[in-house]
């Protein structure tokens, strides 16, 4: 109740046309979605339906159809409901979305995630999942992924999702190929804290080689002393480079 205010404020102050939450329960979700008005959003519950949190998707449902979208969870049996491996005590989900732009006709896919916050190798296996998952797209489509993968920028499951090697795809964090940056340095999960300089940027916005990042910014946004959430809003604005087939 206290922060919802505030989140309302800070998403219409920056209009995103495309938002990947994690974390949000589905009363909370809904709650979003009231506040914003213009969005539609997509998610499932990680514990089935409208159970556990969702990675939802919103969107502007004035410029973006959603043509297909999907839900898979992160687990050695990624197409059953609540699922889980790898030793993570928290059920681990991925949601998805193909989307058409209705004034372009261009199209390209959203995918959003939540990687465990306590065990590597559920960190890791979960990369490997996803990237597999994004390799088996069709159509072949450019590709956008957000999320809170709870590994810095440093850490291993970054180079996994990045990675054009065997097995990999080839995506780019579009906060290191940003022509601007805002917030250099700042810990992306601050967990009420003011913004501390320890350079753990654990939330991304991933792209693939169509897409040019314009700018990146770590967004410091409060309103009388209250974080709209415990994770700062990490923000990028994307310029898809040529049109989808």
């Amino acid at each position: 109740a206290d922060r919802r205010p505030i989140m309302k404020n800070l998403l219409l102050a920056e209009d995103p046309d495309l938002l990947g939450t994690q974390e949000g329960y589905y009363f909370q979700v809904r709650e979003i979605a009231a506040d914003l008005g213009e969005y539609d959003w997509i998610g499932e519950g990680r514990g089935g339906g409208s159970n556990g949190e969702l990675m939802a998707i919103f969107y502007k449902r004035d410029r973006f159809d959603p043509i297909q979208y999907g839900h898979f969870w992160l687990s050695d049996t990624p197409n059953v409901i609540a699922s889980r491996s790898w030793g993570n005590n928290n059920i681990r989900m991925v949601t998805w979305v193909r989307f058409r732009e209705r004034e372009s006709g261009v199209e390209f896919y959203h995918f959003n995630t939540h990687f465990d916050h306590q065990v590597q190798f559920s960190r890791e296996q979960s990369a490997k999942l996803m990237i597999r998952r994004i390799r088996e797209r069709q159509p072949v489509l450019p590709v956008i992924v957000t999320g809170d993968f709870n590994a810095s920028q440093t850490n291993v499951v970054h180079e996994i999702m990045l990675s054009s090697g065997q097995g990999g795809f080839g995506l780019f964090d579009s906060w290191d190929l940003a022509a601007r940056r805002e917030g250099e340095g700042i810990s992306t999960g601050h967990g009420w804290r003011d913004p501390q300089n320890t350079n753990r940027r654990i939330d991304w916005i991933l792209i693939s080689k169509e897409f040019e990042s314009l700018s990146s910014r770590v967004n410091l946004y409060k309103e009388n002393d209250q974080w709209p959430s415990d994770h700062f809003p990490v923000m990028s604005v994307l310029k898809l480079t040529f049109p989808s087939p």
